[in-house]
């Protein structure tokens, strides 16, 4: 806590203590008619009668307001100038308030504080201060009534008025912002009250600190917990407790859930409804600090179905390159991989909880980023928590790693633009695109189309698109035909181009012959597992590395480390595959300079991380997605594109 904070609830403290002490001894008299304060008499039998009826209904509230209302304008009707008539016009400004109806309470109290005869004794004067700062607080005076009510806080307030007393002061202090008073005043509040209205006053106690700060109630509760002598009863403790809880819970803080844990008495079960979700969060590893030896993170984005496909294609070739699929005693290195998933697409604080947890797992490099925003989320945290990761997909605002990043994948307008200027020369300049890029992604497709010279020809088509009807094509070839669009480029997954390429055979159909359709297709639109069938448009593609790689070419190829993950997956390595392969090869050797133990000092933890940066600048393998062998210094990893035609 800063000084300022902990003057405040220093404060609050000698609040505590102070309102501790006239609870209790008002609690000693409590129901006993010899213990209230003495008001002013009636003046006859009839009217001390009279009014011992009111007060009997005020105190018991069993009685409706309007009915109290009607008796308490009979009673000052009939005894006008009765010594109980100014308590009788007091519990009437109550009522009026509790009704609504401010402007007449504030005219009855100033038609009291007129007459100077009307507040001598010490009980209505209490009672008028705290009905003048009831009608203050609701005009927004918060400062102003706190101002009435505290005078009276050491006093032994008549037990019929305390509770409306407790409750104003509580409220007041909260509008002026006296936070951590407020809190000693609920604690006084909830001492104070009789049995029969202790489970409403708590009721309204704890939708008031639902209204708190939360850097307030986690300082409070630490005061509480941390310094058992200040007096905080344990019923404000236990309120308290389950709020920070909930909060807690809300912001998804597994460091402060560990706390919290720690000095709650009675653990879990005293924090009510969230107790569950903080015995989940104190076990995981978020908060945590720590390189536990040989370890290799890997975040993947799971927001859309697309994303889905490429994370698990991404985990195939980490896995991989990682000899996961092998027995433990055969593997090279003792090397562990942590994976965590974020729905969120890089967005909010899903993601920063992931990465939190990739680093309390001891992870020493990350590998994360299947798209700009991802790519944006991850180089960000892991530059200001000084954590190495190695991207997947180029950043899309954030500049190039200067730190602890690294970028080994590769953006798709730079492949668009290279279809374009290979495509534009083969047909009639229009394009159409079909893309599962959006908002500022498909902008860049779009443009960077056009500077390797395609035009478009109609509005970019979503691959996500549904057929109009049951066993209808998803996309309008058929009218694309009509207008002799022969260019197509599509990036998204690969059920995208099979049904480009399906349904362009389907639209030509019987049409006269001329110049075959052509679709270009970026690295990461996979090429389909089956050739299509004659006559197929000319599909062309960006190449980098091995990419793209047919299953015809396998052993061509001539790499048995190529053909044993085919006979191992039963499946070439697609872009997204190839490149965990490659992330992982080289996070490999990175994290292989470390030992093997574990460390949680913190500057052991900078210091590994610092190495494993360094060593990834470092590290040579033979890839699969580039011509490279690593990064060679640079943050960047080198990549030849070309355009080559599938067969």
């Amino acid at each position: 806590m800063g000084s300022s904070t902990s003057r405040r609830a220093a404060r609050a403290v000698a609040v505590v203590g102070a309102l501790a002490a006239c609870a209790a001894c008002a609690a000693c008299g409590r129901g006993a008619r010899d213990a209230r304060p003495v008001y002013a008499t009636a003046s006859t039998m009839e009217a001390t009668l009279a009014f011992e009826e009111l007060r009997d209904a005020w105190e018991r509230r069993d009685v409706g307001a309007d009915r109290q209302r009607e008796a308490l304008e009979r009673h000052l009707k009939r005894f006008p100038g009765d010594g109980t008539a100014t308590t009788a016009q007091l519990y009437l400004a109550f009522l009026l308030m509790q009704a609504g109806e401010y402007y007449k309470a504030d005219a009855l109290l100033a038609l009291l504080e007129s007459n100077p005869r009307a507040l001598r004794a010490g009980p209505e004067r209490d009672m008028f201060a705290v009905a003048r700062a009831k009608s203050l607080r609701h005009r927004g005076a918060h400062p102003q009534a706190l101002a009435l009510l505290q005078p009276l806080a050491g006093k032994a307030v008549d037990e019929t008025l305390r509770g409306i007393f407790l409750e104003e002061l509580c409220l007041a202090a909260l509008g002026a912002g006296e936070d951590y008073e407020a809190i000693g005043y609920m604690d006084a509040w909830l001492r104070g009250v009789s049995e029969d209205k202790r489970v409403a006053s708590r009721a309204k106690i704890a939708a008031g600190l639902e209204g708190m700060p939360a850097g307030v109630l986690q300082a409070t509760y630490r005061a509480m917990r941390t310094a058992q002598q200040t007096g905080y009863s344990a019923e404000i403790q236990r309120l308290v407790a389950m709020r920070v809880a909930a909060i807690v819970v809300q912001n998804e803080d597994a460091t402060l859930a560990r706390w919290l844990l720690d000095v709650t008495p009675g653990g879990s079960d005293a924090l009510g409804d969230s107790g569950p979700t903080i015995l989940e969060l104190a076990a995981s590893r978020r908060g945590l600090r720590e390189v536990q030896g040989r370890t290799v993170g890997l975040l993947l984005s799971t927001g859309d179905a697309e994303r889905r496909e490429a994370a698990a294609a991404v985990l195939r070739g980490v896995s991989w390159a990682l000899e996961l699929p092998k027995a433990p005693a055969a593997r090279t290195d003792p090397l562990r991989l942590v994976v965590r998933t974020d729905a969120s697409e890089g967005k909010g604080l899903a993601s920063d909880l992931a990465m939190e947890e990739l680093f309390g797992e001891g992870a020493g490099v990350v590998l994360a980023g299947l798209d700009g925003r991802s790519a944006d989320h991850a180089l960000k945290w892991g530059e200001d928590h000084g954590l190495p990761v190695v991207l997947l997909h180029p950043p899309a605002r954030q500049p190039v790693p200067t730190q602890a990043g690294y970028v080994i994948g590769e953006a798709r307008a730079t492949q668009a633009a290279m279809l374009a200027r290979a495509l534009a020369p083969l047909g009639d300049r229009r394009v159409q695109l079909l893309t599962t890029s959006r908002g500022k992604g498909r902008d860049a497709l779009e443009a960077a189309l056009a500077l390797g010279g395609l035009g478009r020809a109609r509005e970019t088509v979503d691959c996500d698109a549904e057929a109009p009807r049951p066993g209808m094509p998803r996309f309008p070839f058929e009218a694309w035909a009509k207008e002799r669009v022969r260019t197509f480029v599509v990036a998204g997954a690969r059920e995208c181009l099979t049904d480009t390429l399906a349904e362009i055979k389907l639209a030509t159909r019987g049409a006269a012959a001329g110049p075959r359709p052509l679709v270009g297709v970026v690295l990461d639109t996979e090429p389909p597992a089956e050739p299509s069938p004659a006559p197929a448009p000319r599909v062309f593609a960006v190449s980098a590395g091995i990419l793209p790689l047919e299953r015809d070419r396998v052993a061509a190829l001539g790499d048995p480390e190529v053909a044993a993950y085919y006979n191992e997956f039963g499946q070439v390595p697609g872009w997204w595959a190839a490149l965990g392969r490659d992330a992982g090869i080289l996070a490999r050797q990175a994290v292989s300079v470390l030992p093997s133990n574990t460390t949680a000092d913190p500057k052991a933890v900078a210091q590994r991380h610092a190495i494993v940066a360094a060593a990834l600048g470092r590290a040579q393998a033979p890839l699969w997605t580039t011509e490279a062998s690593g990064f060679a210094g640079q943050r960047v990893l080198s990549r030849s594109l070309r355009v080559v035609e599938l067969k």
